[in-house]
């Protein structure tokens, strides 16, 4: 997949996530009187749901795109022959820059060697097998943070229908230690 379809992908996730992170807030408010029973207006909550599904996916795009030509052209330079790995680095530039202009399109094979035609072959593939791996490695980045919001959601539901919770729970005492005249210093 190209760069920019990837891109276009991780935006319309990170706009499913804000919907889903939206409704989840009004779900878990339902029974205590709804939006107003929210620390925050339900769109943050669904702002927080498409920064978790987008920025880390979106990171990890970016280093993939910073380094698929790295490692593009060391993978293909090292599928050289020896006698052409040997060049000074300014020729094997040259020559790795015609295999890319051929794989590209850019020039046609009588100006090529043989070892330049593998070569371009060669980057083609794994140019291909780099744009799928980009898209699973996005997909999945997201995958795995879509289950961990599921799981942490979910656990704070299961915790406000026992009535028990962190900053609820410490409320509670608060309130009771006070109203029951005991002095505490916070």
């Amino acid at each position: 997949m190209q760069t920019s379809t990837v891109f276009l992908m991780l935006i319309a996730l990170s706009v499913v996530s804000f919907l889903i992170g939206r409704q989840r807030s009004h779900l878990v408010t339902a029974g205590q009187g709804g939006a107003r029973a929210l620390h925050s207006l339900p769109k943050h909550y669904g702002y927080m749901a498409a920064l978790w599904a987008g920025l880390p996916a979106l990171f990890v795009l970016v280093v993939w795109m910073a380094m698929e030509g790295r490692v593009l052209n060391s993978l293909v330079i090292a599928s050289l022959p020896a006698e052409i790995r040997s060049m000074p680095e300014s020729e094997l530039g040259l020559y790795y820059n015609q295999v890319v202009s051929f794989a590209r399109g850019s020039i046609d094979a009588s100006m090529l060697d043989a070892n330049q035609a593998a070569a371009a072959e060669r980057y083609g593939e794994l140019l291909a097998r780099s744009r799928i791996l980009k898209a699973l490695l996005v997909a999945v980045d997201d995958l795995l943070i879509g289950i961990v919001d599921h799981r942490a959601g979910k656990q704070v539901l299961d915790q406000q229908r026992i009535g028990v919770g962190g900053s609820g729970a410490f409320n509670q005492q608060v309130v009771h230690g006070l109203s029951s005249g005991q002095k505490r210093c916070i």
